[in-house]
């Protein structure tokens, strides 16, 4: 029997988190009328990094199935699962009773914030540092080149970029 993910309608883009209240099914996937892809996934607010809207997000090393995580040095293998849509201060949430869970984007345009300038337009990028991203070193035996999740559109050559986000699981 094959599995497929559930999946939800959404009338407009996602733009907050939900606290203690999981609204959708952890992996959904849903799609606004723009043409944006979204995965439902539980905030990990165990560590320092806040997740802010924009600010690419990974899987937790060792965490639970659909758990993310803002903080780079915290998601697995720096492989990104998407962008986020919300901003989530988890500093408010250090007592550990809490559960978080929002949409992040994982298909469409996104606006993203390049680790500096030199990004050109047309450029393949990858998630750079906690909520950055920068030009990908693309070439044969480069490593980082398996974690390309995006590619610039436009705003090449400032920090503030919009890419097309390349599906990620």
């Amino acid at each position: 029997m094959a599995y497929t993910f559930p999946t939800v309608e959404l009338s407009a883009a996602p733009s907050s988190a939900d606290v203690n209240d999981q609204k959708y099914e952890l992996g959904a996937i849903a799609k606004t009328e723009d043409g944006k892809v979204y995965r439902y996934v539980q905030c990990d607010v165990a560590d320092a990094v806040d997740w802010a809207a924009g600010h690419p997000v990974g899987y937790v090393l060792g965490g639970t199935t659909w758990e993310c995580s803002a903080d780079f040095s915290d998601a697995t293998s720096l492989m990104p699962v998407g962008i986020a849509t919300a901003t989530v201060d988890v500093s408010a949430y250090t007592d550990g009773t809490d559960t978080v869970y929002q949409w992040v984007q994982i298909g469409g345009l996104a606006s993203v914030t390049g680790h500096d300038g030199n990004i050109a337009n047309g450029k393949y990028v990858v998630w750079h540092d906690d909520g950055t991203v920068d030009e990908a070193a693309v070439g044969a035996d480069d490593v980082e080149s398996h974690y390309i999740f995006g590619q610039v559109v436009s705003g090449g050559s400032t920090t503030a970029l919009t890419i097309v986000l390349m599906q990620t699981m």
